[in-house]
Order: structure tokens, then C-alpha cells, then sequence
């Protein structure tokens, strides 16, 4: 299917700030399901997931990823399809060789 990257709205609470992503970049197979993903948190931390390998309290997704539609339907989310290129190099600058 594709890559996709969401923000979440950095209006939120300090708490929600403290303990969800700010940015989240996926990595989907044809069913919507993650293959790889990668979360930024607003303290610089970064969790990353890729099969059975996770850093962080970061996790692949159980189910397929709502439809970018669906994502945006709440205020509190801005997603967007990105290019295979573009989640490359967030995963490289993210993970690297780890």
C-alpha cells in the first residue's frame, strides 16, 4: 500500500505530550497492517517497531491502520500519505543501524 506519517496536534495537555508521540511514521502492507514504524515524542525520545524488534514503548499495530480519512475525521490528527523514499530516510535518521 504505502507509507503515512500523523502529527498530533501539540495543543494537548502536558501529560498527553509527555506520554504519546507528537509524530508518528508507519510503514504499511497492502492490508493497511504496519510493517515498521517509528514515534517522536516531544522530549526527543524516539520508540521504533519493525516485527518482532521494538525500542521504547513503541509497538506495531494489532490491526490495519484507519484510512487516511478516518485519521483526519478528529481534529486532534493531521495524516498524510508519504513516499516510500521519505519514511527510508525517517526510519535511517531515526534507527540507523540499531
Amino acid at each position: 500500500m504505502g507509507e503515512i506519517s500523523y502529527e498530533i496536534y501539540k495543543n494537548h495537555l502536558d501529560t498527553w505530550r509527555k506520554k504519546y508521540p507528537f509524530e508518528i511514521y508507519s510503514e504499511l502492507d497492502d492490508g493497511c497492517n504496519e510493517i515498521r514504524k517509528v514515534e517522536i515524542f516531544s522530549d526527543g525520545t524516539v520508540g521504533y517497531a519493525e516485527d518482532n524488534i521494538s525500542h521504547g514503548k513503541t509497538r506495531l499495530g494489532e490491526v490495519p491502520v484507519p484510512s487516511l480519512q478516518e485519521i483526519n475525521s478528529d481534529p486532534q490528527f493531521k495524516a498524510e500519505e508519504i513516499t516510500r523514499e521519505y519514511f527510508l530516510k525517517k526510519w535511517e535518521e531515526c534507527v540507523g543501524n540499531k
